[in-house]
């Protein structure tokens, strides 16, 4: 089989892309692979085109059939947990650069990250923001976070994270009060991490030091990529002169937020108005008892002593 030279310049950009690449360097077309794998040729067009998310089963398949040694399971396995998370079509470049980056450098906006996410509020997230979805794909969705959350908090090979939080995005309560809690206390043991670094942009600094949300990606080459999202779609930005200028403006965001140990502070202080403004349940339990016990108490005084008319309105 006659195999084209295949220019090592020209990178894959997403999965399907990285399945063209491979059929186009064996010398076959759509029709032809899909011969070999015993599928429709519209399905490998789905595939290349980002308009069907692959399967382990699917990567496998095209391995075997194309030769690849293994290399489309290795970049399935790099985008496997963004595929129940987000459009596969258009986020895929950013789970292979995120999962590859040494430095991620956030500012967070509405949300707090999906890297520092707790389950609890990750679900209630997903529910509020994707109405009238099945519970088993908020399951898939959730399931598919904690496992990008796994792969780049290893021990080892975790990269440095700096998140920038408003402090506003601390303020809004996802799911019940409790959920909000739990959220705050874990940012708290995040920060404990040598690899995690969290500071709040107060309210005072936000209005001077706005700026939309954005991930600035440093790679191992010490390339840097910004990321941001509008409604439905991610945008990467790769130009130098605009990486440098939103790199700036990142940085002027840094320096106008709270420092690691007044944004602790704060965390602490919102957790307090959260904690206040939520009943205790072993309290509740404790009226429900002296309320109980006390109307035991009238029943007897009514029983064994002298009964005395009550009042009547207006008398």
């Amino acid at each position: 089989m006659a195999r084209r030279k295949v220019d090592p310049g020209d990178r894959p950009r997403t999965w399907g892309d990285e399945l063209a690449h491979w059929r186009q360097a064996a010398g076959l077309r759509q029709d032809e692979v899909a011969g070999l794998v015993n599928i429709h040729q519209t399905r490998v067009s789905q595939f290349e085109l980002s308009k069907a998310p692959p399967t382990l089963k699917d990567a496998e398949m095209f391995d075997r059939a194309l030769g690849t040694g293994g290399q489309l399971v290795r970049s399935y396995e790099l985008i496997a947990p963004y595929l129940h998370d987000y459009h596969p079509d258009w986020f895929q470049e950013f789970a292979r650069s995120e999962a590859k980056a040494v430095v991620i450098r956030q500012l967070q906006t509405g949300r707090i990250s999906g890297l520092l996410q707790t389950e609890r509020y990750m679900r209630a997230l997903f529910v509020e923001e994707n109405e009238g979805l099945a519970p088993n794909e908020i399951d898939d969705m959730v399931t598919g976070r904690m496992e990008r959350q796994r792969l780049l908090l290893l021990p080892d090979e975790a990269p440095l994270i700096i998140s920038i939080l408003e402090q506003a995005t601390l303020e809004r309560v996802i799911g019940e009060p409790d959920v909000m809690a739990e959220q705050l206390q874990h940012l708290v043991d995040m920060m404990s991490r040598p690899n995690v670094i969290i500071q709040v942009l107060p309210y005072r600094a936000a209005a001077r030091a706005w700026m939309p949300g954005m991930v600035l990606l440093e790679m191992p080459n010490g390339r840097r990529r910004v990321y941001s999202e509008s409604l439905n779609r991610g945008h990467f930005i790769d130009d130098a002169a605009e990486v440098r200028r939103w790199a700036a403006h990142y940085d002027r965001a840094r320096a106008a937020a709270l420092s690691d140990s007044e944004s602790l502070q704060l965390i602490h202080r919102i957790m307090r108005g959260l904690s206040n403004s939520v009943p205790s349940p072993r309290s509740d339990e404790r009226d429900v008892v002296q309320e109980q016990l006390l109307r035991r108490q009238r029943r007897r005084v009514h029983r064994g002593g002298p009964r005395i008319p009550r009042p009547r309105p207006g008398a």
